[in-house]
Parts: C-alpha cells; structure tokens; sequence
C-alpha cells in the first residue's frame, strides 16, 4: 500500500510542475507600430499574455519549444470578405517578442482594399508572483 501511495504522490507531483511550467502569464513591454491606408503611428505599450496549459486564448500557439513559443489566430469575419490574422513570436531564451496583427477588407463593391497592420516588438518577463 506504501508503494502505491508513494507512486501516486510522485505522479501526481510531476503532473503539477509539468502543468506549471506550461502555465504562466508574461508582461511585455514594447512598441506597438500601427500602419494603414489611411493612419500610421507609434506608440509605447505594456500587454499581459495568460497561458494556461500551454495555450493561449483564441490562439493555435502550434510552435512551443524550449526555445520559442509562436502562436497564431485567423478569423474570418464573413463580412465584405474581412479577415484578420496575428501571429506571436516569443523568443523564450532572450524574452523578445513581436507580434503582427493584419485586418484585410476586400470589398466587391469597392475600388481598392482597405487594410491595416499592427506591429509590437518588446521584451517579456514572467510573472512570479502578486506584486500587492
């Protein structure tokens, strides 16, 4: 019964600092570069990204690797052939990160496409615990 015991303990360890590691939140800091048509600007920007499980909500997060984490999102929104698409890139050994948001409206009834572009580059740290 000991041994039992002692092998559901170790299991049951394991399986928690496994889920641990794949569950953790990062602030990151950076830049945030908006360009479109119409508006191009720059700004400052702090983002928090929650990953629980080695996901992160609304995103394929298909690449998770010691090295990189690279998750990806495509909606189609159905309207005037309107999509978006994002990408994360996460450098896990430098903390780097950029990301690219596209929103594309081709519409049949205009001339030309409609699109805009968002750029964040930064720097990531993990969050270990509550700061209050």
């Amino acid at each position: 019964m000991k041994l039992i015991t002692s092998f559901l303990v170790t299991f049951v360890l394991i399986g928690c600092s496994k889920i641990n590691e794949d569950t953790f939140s990062l602030v990151c800091s950076g830049t945030e570069e908006i360009a479109s048509n119409i508006l191009k600007e720059s700004k400052s920007q702090t983002r928090t990204l929650n990953f629980k499980g080695k996901k992160l909500d609304g995103y394929d997060c298909h690449t998770w690797t010691n090295e990189k984490i690279l998750c990806s999102m495509y909606v189609d929104l159905g309207v005037d052939h309107t999509s978006k698409t994002e990408t994360i890139n996460i450098d896990r050994i430098s903390g780097m990160i950029s990301s690219n948001y596209t929103l594309n409206i081709k519409s049949p009834y205009r001339i030309s496409e409609f699109n805009t572009t968002e750029t964040f580059n930064g720097k990531c740290e993990k969050v270990i615990g509550k700061k209050f």
